[in-house]
């Protein structure tokens, strides 16, 4: 988990996609919060465990796909669904 990214910082102004957190990280949930808190990105990993698929809705948010494929961003009532799932770290020091 982490928090802070604004995509309106770099160079490209777009969302992230999740792909590099996907290759990085294939069996590990990551989830990263804007800095605003009203959209988060995460790796298919989370987004598995969270039982989220492309096409899926929910009122007040979305999950934001391209090309039909889910991109890992998440606006604001789908951030709950994802954070929900995240597992606590068995240690908090790391």
């Amino acid at each position: 988990m982490g928090r802070g990214w604004d995509q309106n910082d770099w160079p490209v102004k777009t969302f992230p996609i999740n792909e590099m957190l996907n290759a990085r990280f294939p069996d590990r949930p990551v989830y990263l919060v804007r800095i605003d808190g009203h959209a988060a990105i995460a790796n298919n990993k989370a987004l598995e465990l969270a039982g989220v698929k492309a096409g899926d809705t929910i009122d007040g948010g979305e999950f934001v796909t391209h090309n039909g494929k889910l991109t890992g961003v998440l606006v604001d009532n789908a951030m709950d669904k994802v954070a929900a799932h995240i597992p606590v770290p068995a240690d908090k020091n790391f």
